[in-house]
């Protein structure tokens, strides 16, 4: 199975995560524990978790504000860009 991981952004992202988890993708999301929406079945504990054996990566369409950030309004924590590690 393919797994997508999603982090930060606001509510659209949440529900292209749910529209390929029904597709029956695997996703993990982080950056959205402000969110209305319970999402405990793919919540992952940081960005590195999501990201661990996630194929995709999906970040929000305006990727940071700061430039130093991702745009993360959902999220109570601030989300490093320089966390997050892409290679492959």
């Amino acid at each position: 199975m393919k797994r997508i991981a999603f982090i930060g952004g606001d509510a659209r992202m949440i529900f292209a995560a749910r529209a390929f988890e029904r597709d029956g993708y695997g996703v993990a999301a982080f950056g959205f524990d402000l969110a209305a929406e319970d999402l405990s079945d793919i919540a992952a504990g940081s960005a590195a978790e999501a990201l661990a054996g996630a194929e995709y990566a999906v970040l929000p369409p305006l990727v940071s504000r700061d430039g130093e950030n991702v745009y993360a309004p959902l999220s109570s924590a601030k989300i490093p860009l320089r966390g997050l590690c892409f290679g492959g």
